[in-house]
């Protein structure tokens, strides 16, 4: 349960981050919104990518219970 809790209120915390995130590539280019917003999902894509990757091999060399380490990373 305090696991599950942690992960809930960690997707909210990214939640919000993506949405400020979005906000502020909107505001750094009024006058292209369309490739703000693409600019937007390219690097939430990479983000996720390297991220997933990051933490797919600290879990490979370390364990699962080093799940929150890549998560702070």
């Amino acid at each position: 349960i305090p696991t599950a809790l942690i992960i809930f209120l960690w997707g909210i915390l990214a939640g919000c981050t993506a949405n400020i995130n979005q906000y502020w590539m909107a505001t750094a280019a009024p006058q292209a919104p369309d490739f703000a917003n693409g600019l937007f999902l390219a690097s939430t894509n990479l983000g996720t990518t390297v991220g997933t990757t990051l933490c797919g091999g600290i879990i490979t060399s370390m364990g699962t219970s080093s799940i929150f380490l890549g998560g702070i990373a």
